[in-house]
């Protein structure tokens, strides 16, 4: 211990070093990266020729391998470089490499439809970019661009090896004076792992703000019994379930999107048979046979091994409602399952959900279908605003309104005559 306080502030010169080293070369590492990734899907030939052969080698030779011929080759071309700018610019170009992978692979999963959406009302490409695709990429090239720079901080130890006094450094030098490699080793592992570990947990918060679902503030939401996401403890306060709880009561709750969300690469079959599998333990053959039997239920037995890009939206949504029922719901949600369906393939959705009412399925159903919600609700609920105005029967709140809003929602429908 006495040996470790002693060494404390040569330690705390190299951590400096280390950080000023790791910085740098993460932003010559992300703009490089950047500019890569932007050559590959934007440049023309030449560009894109040159990016590519740029990525081969840099993925292909060892990263001490570079930092020896910066260091000790190029001296023998006349050209000297610093140990901290060859440190810098070594890791930065080596790791540029693979934040340019994240980079592209992040804007590759945007939609080609926000392209569309953007150039469909005069954006030009430069401005597509900024202000559509960059926001939604770089979401989801948070977690592997934290992983990135992880790999790159622990990366900065090989500077040693060219003589700049980062932390590994240091600590060589510790050990050659002291021969106590245990301590001044566990104290350079430490540091390495505070940093890295600062990082990650950024990352995971950065990644929650990012990918939060709805949460409610107020109230209680229970599911057969159970408060659904929240528990409240005996002195009144509020506290989340766990996430292995929470994952638990939803699986009790089937969710039909608006969009589909199914999953693309596997069939209608394989599409509701995945849940009660990887949830529930039942087996595949078990599963698929109730999978099938429920692609018949919704009048898709013909439809059991073709991919939802092969289907209709109406077809899709049917899909969509026999994998929530794979999971053997308590209830059903619906958010606005009709309103992405050309007027034809409405009828095909709500045939299947007033099937399920007829079977006693519990269902929330988020609508403007509001013919649909007056012939078939117990209850309704009039929002705006994110709050209930008005509540009750169908026959109340569409025969006698109370609210000056309601009343003027009910009056355009009947202008329209939707109801």
């Amino acid at each position: 211990m006495d040996l470790l306080i002693a060494s404390l502030p040569l330690l705390g010169g190299g951590v400096w070093i280390t950080l000023q080293l790791a910085v740098l070369a993460a932003i010559v590492a992300t703009v490089l990266g950047l500019t890569i990734a932007f050559a590959q899907l934007f440049g023309g030939l030449v560009l894109r020729i040159v990016a590519e052969a740029y990525l081969y080698i840099a993925r292909g030779v060892p990263l001490l391998v570079l930092l020896f011929a910066m260091y000790y080759a190029l001296p023998y071309a006349g050209i000297m470089v610093e140990p901290m700018s060859g440190g810098v610019l070594v890791i930065g170009l080596y790791f540029a490499a693979f934040m340019a992978d994240v980079f592209r692979g992040a804007m590759l999963a945007v939609a080609q439809g926000q392209w569309e959406a953007g150039r469909a009302i005069g954006l030009r490409t430069p401005t597509i970019l900024v202000d559509i695709v960059l926001p939604q990429a770089l979401r989801v090239a948070g977690p592997p661009y934290v992983n990135t720079l992880i790999m790159l901080v622990k990366g900065t130890s090989l500077v040693s090896v060219i003589g700049l006094s980062d932390v590994t450094f240091v600590g060589r030098q510790i050990i050659e004076r002291t021969l106590a490699p245990f301590a001044i080793f566990g104290a350079v592992a430490a540091v390495y792992f505070v940093i890295c570990f600062a990082l990650s947990r950024c990352g995971a918060y950065l990644e929650r703000r990012a990918n939060l679902l709805e949460q409610f503030q107020e109230g209680e939401i229970r599911i057969g019994g159970e408060s659904m996401g929240y528990q409240t403890d005996a002195t009144g306060r509020r506290r989340r379930r766990s996430e292995r709880d929470i994952a638990r009561l939803r699986a009790k709750v089937g969710m039909v999107f608006q969009s589909f969300n199914l999953f693309p690469h596997m069939t209608a079959l394989k599409n509701v048979a995945l849940g009660p599998v990887r949830v529930n333990g039942m087996a595949r053959r078990e599963a698929e046979e109730l999978a099938a039997s429920l692609l018949a239920r919704v009048g898709l037995a013909d439809k059991l091994d073709v991919v939802p890009g092969r289907l209709s939206g109406g077809q899709q949504q049917r899909v969509a409602i026999a994998r929530a029922l794979a999971m053997s719901p308590k209830a059903m949600l619906f958010d606005e399952v009709t309103s992405a369906l050309d007027p034809e393939l409405v009828a095909e959705v709500l045939d299947v959900m007033r099937q399920l009412r007829e079977d006693g399925m519990t269902m929330v159903i988020v609508t403007h279908e509001m013919a649909f919600a007056r012939a078939f609700a117990n209850r309704i609920l009039f929002m705006a605003d994110g709050k209930i105005l008005e509540q009750g029967p169908p026959a109340e709140l569409f025969g006698d309104p109370k609210t000056a809003r309601l009343q003027a929602f009910l009056k355009s429908f009947r202008e329209g005559h939707q109801l």
